[in-house]
């Protein structure tokens, strides 16, 4: 399954920057920097070391922005959770990605004997925010800050985790 691992840098436009010279500072990162990809203020690069050149031109601006670390799923295979929606991007360009700050994926192993992960997997169901199966492995998301609920799930039914992140 191919999860690749990108950079986002989330850029606090003032409200009262003037279209055109948004336009013109855009212009201006894209001729230093090749951006994967972009949603709304989220710019998405595939190498910290472009972090600076944006920076700079963003500092010029007066714009500040905050960094994140995004994983890119592939979009076929994937089963949406209730959740999805609040935690996927998916940009015009037809990419889904999420942030490793807010969320956690995993696969659920049953290496021991008496190892259940059908009722793990219905316990921890209402707060997966998706599955993706591909390459007869599964993957399952989930909110970050629900990990250690994940863990003792999987314990109780003597399963382990291994997490992708």
């Amino acid at each position: 399954m191919n999860i690749q691992r990108l950079i986002g840098l989330e850029m606090q436009v003032p409200h009262n920057l003037h279209p055109e010279i948004a336009a013109k500072m855009l212009k201006q990162i894209e001729q230093r920097v090749p951006l994967f990809d972009r949603y709304m203020d989220l710019l998405i690069i595939e190498s910290e070391h472009h972090i600076a050149a944006i920076k700079e031109v963003l500092e010029h601006y007066r714009v500040d922005a905050d960094t994140c670390e995004l994983v890119l799923l592939p979009s076929a295979g994937i089963e949406k959770g209730e959740l999805y929606e609040d935690y996927a991007i998916l940009t015009p360009n037809d990419h889904i990605f999420f942030d490793l700050s807010l969320t956690a994926l995993f696969s659920l192993h049953a290496e021991k004997l008496d190892a259940e992960p059908a009722p793990a997997l219905l316990q921890l169901e209402e707060n997966l925010i998706g599955h993706i199966k591909n390459d007869n492995r599964n993957i399952y998301l989930i909110d970050r800050q629900l990990v250690d609920l994940a863990v003792k799930v999987a314990q109780v039914y003597s399963c382990t985790l291994k997490w992708h992140d």
